[in-house]
């Protein structure tokens, strides 16, 4: 027989070695892929002991120390029960009145002595605070037109500067008995005049944007100074009346007093874990705020200098701030200035004349090179001549035998900026035309300037869509921060719980196993999002298609999440805190001071780790096991059926803490003192005689006496009442309490065992209230 059953155990091990190999051989195969989840279906039929066996023989060939930690964490598991059977408690707890708790302020007074006390109540009100940054836009974009005059004063100004030009230009007269010739190209100054006129025009445009820009400046500013919410202050001014004695006027915190009850019923599945931060994604919603708040804080700041710009740069850095820049001054300029002597006669052509050849520098250029070329018919007459008065090299008396080209380097005029000319003197010339070849080199200070200007409206920009993205920052941050503070308490405790909900599932299946949207579902319930969006503005665009398939999977996570909501006694869960440090170095040092109006929901969000204790719902053990082993629910599920009115109920049993149950408990035994629990001992023997005779004889026992084990008696030696039948049971069986009269309170309470739940425990807490207590001249011994 021993060699059987040894046969038997070689065959379920050698198969479940056959089993653990084709795993290992799927793992490792690049063209086979299993999942977490498919690996622990498999797995869960197999022995642990066989499958640790398995595992230390692979890991000896492999010697790999990441195996050897995952095969000692086995090690330690096999030792947890995760699951247990245990009893479901419950907590309530009920306000009992308010006290007084700590000494906030006192105010001594001598005898006659008035007082002035003030209060000042606020509240935050992010609207209020938008409201504001509204009027600032609204305010502001009417001003900055005034720069309009400037550009008119400096007109008037160009147009002066003409008038002198015109005047200096005046030679006549200067030459005794001969006559002179000038040509002034009066054109080219008025075309000059405009080209200031219109570059004038274009400063005053940016001038204007400059200042809105300022403007725009200053509202952030207002914006990021402004108070949001609402104050109330009041005043009180109090008097010692007594002229001979002191008092002292203390003020105090008022504390509101709460009863909590630990009820304790039958037996359930009890899964009992701890959770790693229970509040991270509500947290991250506030890293978020604080890092929307640092923004608004952190000051405008642009690296860019002028001396920065150069030729060759100017344009991406514009671009990249979204700024409409002028080019820079050209390196170099040139210019081809010509004048032309019209034909003179044989008979005049004997008279000495005078000519001059002017030009404008541009502004902020000097002339770098000049040439000087005239190309001349003289007449055949003995005293030709033709001679630059400012060039001393090129004078005197020229030949007469046919065209002449005169040519200087014009030395005078490198160098010259504004307005240069080139005078010269001819004689016996019928005709010539005077040419200067310029090369204008641009100033430093023009570079400098244009960097100047360039910078500034570079900057500007920049500014500008830094306030931009400012405001956008601060919408961000008031719709954020009204999404987080515009929570009533239940609100906080249900989303609270919905998290807990959420991290129990995804830890006792597996953050990479449990997905509560499915990229299939996600996207089906998206496109129905999509649709109805889509018939709200008339039918803007063609319908998202939904198949069969799309339909079903939906409808099929539905069942997954129906099963996941009743499976659970969600309604009954129970959890505790643990401090901010746990877990994580640098977010314990974000939470460590971290504050929140809620004391609770402080607590949620600063905890480290969270225990939780969940109860599964009776008839509901086998599939949710189950779906712990394997990662699937059985298409064939024994859970009972929970209706919608069942559902409701169990939703409305929930118990929140710091506020008082709305279904509080009313049939619960008092269990908390010593000769109470050795009573329900006694019932509880009588209870099991009670159902044994039931059992045999097919009816209740019309007393006690005719059991086993009788009489049973309470802790107070009186017997225990029992009644056939009961008042709403099939039988009573309940103790008097200490006086032996139905009713009452601690000690005489009735112990009943129809009752659903056994009050095992009962305490005391206390919790903050804005409220404010006075007294006057208390007692040092009550000030404790």
């Amino acid at each position: 027989m021993a060699s059987a059953l040894d046969e038997d155990a070689e065959e379920e091990t050698r198969s479940a070695w056959q089993v653990l190999i084709g795993l290992s051989s799927r793992m490792i195969s690049p063209h086979t892929a299993i999942s977490n989840m498919q690996m622990a279906k498999d797995l869960a039929s197999l022995p642990s002991e066989v499958v640790l066996h398995f595992a230390e023989t692979a890991t000896e060939k492999a010697a790999s120390e990441q195996a050897s930690s995952a095969i000692e964490s086995f090690k330690q598991y096999l030792h947890i029960a995760p699951v247990g059977r245990l009893h479901l408690e419950r907590l309530e707890m009920m306000p009992v009145g308010v006290e007084r708790g700590e000494l906030v302020f006192t105010v001594p007074m001598t005898p006659l002595e008035s007082a002035t006390i003030s209060h000042k109540e606020w509240s935050t009100s992010s609207r209020e605070y938008e409201d504001l940054v509204s009027d600032s836009f609204e305010s502001f974009s009417e001003r900055g037109v005034a720069e309009k005059t400037d550009a008119s004063m400096s007109t008037e100004n160009e147009a002066r500067h003409t008038s002198e030009l015109t005047f200096g230009a005046s030679l006549s007269g200067s030459y005794t008995g001969v006559s002179l010739t000038t040509t002034f190209g009066l054109k080219n100054t008025r075309d000059e005049r405009e080209s200031a006129r219109r570059s004038l025009q274009r400063n005053s445009e940016i001038t204007q944007k400059a200042s809105a820009r300022a403007k725009t400046e200053h509202k952030v500013s207002v914006k990021l100074e402004a108070k949001q919410g609402t104050s109330d202050s009041t005043f009180r001014t109090i008097t010692n009346p007594s002229a001979t004695n002191a008092i002292r006027v203390d003020y105090y915190r008022m504390m509101r007093k709460w009863r909590t009850s630990l009820y304790r019923y039958g037996l359930r599945v009890t899964y009992d874990m701890t959770i790693p931060n229970p509040g991270a994604r509500l947290f991250a919603r506030y890293q978020l705020l604080s890092r929307l708040e640092e923004k608004l804080r952190t000051p405008f700041s642009f690296g860019l200098h002028p001396e920065d710009l150069t030729d060759s740069n100017w344009a991406a850095e514009a671009l990249a701030h979204g700024a409409g820049v002028t080019s820079p001054p050209a390196p170099i300029l040139t210019a081809l200035p010509t004048q032309d002597i019209a034909f003179i006669g044989a008979d005049e052509a004997f008279e000495t004349r005078l000519g001059k050849l002017e030009v404008e520098v541009p502004e902020g250029y000097k002339v770098k090179s000049a040439a000087f070329t005239a190309h001349a018919i003289p007449y055949p007459a003995a005293n030709v001549r033709f001679e630059l008065l400012d060039d001393g090299s090129i004078g005197g008396a020229l030949p007469n035998t046919g065209p002449l080209t005169i040519t200087s380097a014009s030395p005078q005029l490198i160098g010259r900026t504004g307005r240069i000319s080139t005078a010269y003197l001819y004689r016996e010339i019928s005709a010539a035309t005077m040419r200067l070849d310029l090369v204008f080199e641009r100033l430093p200070s023009a570079l400098a300037a244009w960097q100047l200007a360039a910078w500034s409206t570079i900057r500007a920009a920049a500014e500008r869509r830094y306030q931009d993205e400012l405001s956008q920052v601060q919408r961000r941050r008031d719709a954020l921060w009204l999404e987080l503070s515009n929570k009533d308490t239940l609100s906080l405790r249900r989303l609270e719980r919905e998290e807990l909900l959420r991290l129990i599932m995804e830890w006792m299946l597996g953050p990479q196993a449990f997905d509560t949207a499915p990229p299939m579902v996600a996207s089906t319930i998206e496109k129905v999002v999509k649709n109805e969006g889509l018939l709200l503005e008339g039918g803007a665009g063609p319908m998202l298609p939904i198949d069969s398939k799309d339909r079903d999977e939906v409808l099929a996570f539905g069942d997954f999440v129906k099963f996941i909501h009743q499976a659970v006694e969600w309604e009954n869960l129970l959890y505790f805190m643990y401090p901010y440090f746990w877990g994580s170095e640098s977010l314990g040092q974000q939470k460590i001071l971290f504050e929140h109006a809620d004391p609770e929901h402080r607590n949620f969000l600063r905890a480290g780790y969270a225990r939780v204790v969940i109860t599964i719902r009776p008839g509901f053990e086998a599939d949710f096991t189950q779906l712990l082993e394997t990662g699937t629910l059985s298409a064939e599920k024994t859970s009972p059926y929970v209706s919608v009115a069942e559902e409701i109920a169990n939703f409305a049993r929930t118990n929140y803490a710091n506020m008082a149950p709305a279904n509080p408990e009313k049939h619960a035994r008092p269990l908390l003192y010593p000769q109470q629990r050795a009573t329900w001992d006694t019932m509880q023997v009588a209870v099991a005689q009670i159902d044994s005779y039931h059992d045999d004889n097919k009816s209740y026992p019309p007393a006690l006496d005719v059991l086993p084990g009788a009489p049973f008696k309470d802790a107070w030696g009186r017997p225990l009442v029992y009644r056939v039948p009961g008042s709403g049971n099939d039988f009573d069986l309940l103790s008097l309490g200490a006086n032996g009269v139905e009713g009452g309170d601690d000690l005489n309470a009735d112990i009943s065992a129809a009752a659903v739940a056994s009050l095992v425990g009962s305490w005391f807490e206390y919790t903050p209230t804005s409220g404010m207590d006075i007294e006057i001249d208390t007692n040092g011994s009550d000030i404790a």
